[in-house]
């Protein structure tokens, strides 16, 4: 008899692909009470809880931490980083927010009050890039000039 047909190979598994989200914070300089505060660590811990809770998907990504790293424009950066298959371009979307602006990331990361001098960028290796980037944060306008102090009393005339 013949011999049987040898089994079909197995399909291949998906292809991997990496995904990342990134937060950064720039410094320019200005001082004061708009500008950020660089990121540390423990905001690299929400922003890997916030990409691992936005989506869905991502029961099937384990966000890890990169460490706190400088890049030569003065930013301050975190970024976490997992792995997948394809459907990670879908939660790169989710990430990112509509429109890509990443509101609930700065949410998220306790940044929600600050409007300036912060991006974020969310990308995968295969296909996906999604970032944003807020204005420069700009110097605090100095106060209104206070007006001169009245003059004292003049003293009542001599008799």
């Amino acid at each position: 008899p013949p011999p049987p047909p040898p089994p079909p190979p197995p399909p291949p598994p998906p292809p991997a692909c990496d995904i990342c989200a990134t937060f950064c914070v720039i410094d320019n300089g200005v001082p004061g009470p708009t500008a950020p505060p660089p990121p540390t660590e423990a905001t690299c811990g929400a922003l890997a809880a916030f990409a691992e809770a936005t989506s869905p998907l991502s029961q099937f990504v384990d966000f890890v931490c990169e460490p706190v790293f400088t890049t030569p424009d003065n930013k301050t950066c975190i970024r976490a980083c997992g792995q997948g298959s394809l459907f990670t371009n879908d939660m790169c979307q989710d990430i990112a927010g509509p429109p890509p602006q990443f509101i609930q990331l700065y949410d998220a990361l306790g940044y929600g009050g600050f409007t300036c001098n912060m991006d974020a960028a969310t990308f995968t290796s295969c296909g996906c890039f999604e970032a944003a980037t807020l204005a420069a944060c700009l110097p605090e306008s100095p106060p209104p000039p206070s007006p001169p102090p009245p003059p004292p009393p003049s003293p009542p005339p001599p008799p």
